[in-house]
């Protein structure tokens, strides 16, 4: 799939066409995005949450500086069937190791 033509500028127009707003920050969001919120006069953030270890301690990092400023921020899976802590050992461990597709059927509800 190509780039749009116009990279960043190009998809900032086409987010403005459909009534949206695109940012881009290369800034720690848990520093940058409260303003940003507050800024936009939104109270709350959502995003699907990532699973590698950086990404847990970045969404964790960003969900606290969000509730410290009063702004509600969640996330949700967005990609896989089953949470991985959801998934356990016929014994009732969480399994800690693949397959994990082996241990779906033993999701806790």
């Amino acid at each position: 799939m190509e780039p749009p033509a116009g990279g960043l500028t190009t998809v900032s127009q086409r987010f403005a066409m459909i009534s949206g707003i695109w940012l881009y920050s290369k800034e720690n969001p848990a520093k940058s995005l409260p303003a940003i919120v507050k800024d936009l006069g939104a109270n709350a953030v959502y995003w699907n949450r990532c699973y590698e270890p950086y990404a847990i301690a970045r969404d964790k990092e960003l969900k606290a500086s969000l509730q410290k400023h009063g702004i509600e921020a969640q996330s949700f899976n967005g990609s896989l069937l089953h949470e991985p802590w959801e998934i356990e050992t016929r014994a009732g461990r969480a399994r800690t190791a693949p397959p994990r597709w082996l241990a779906s059927s033993y999701i806790r509800y």
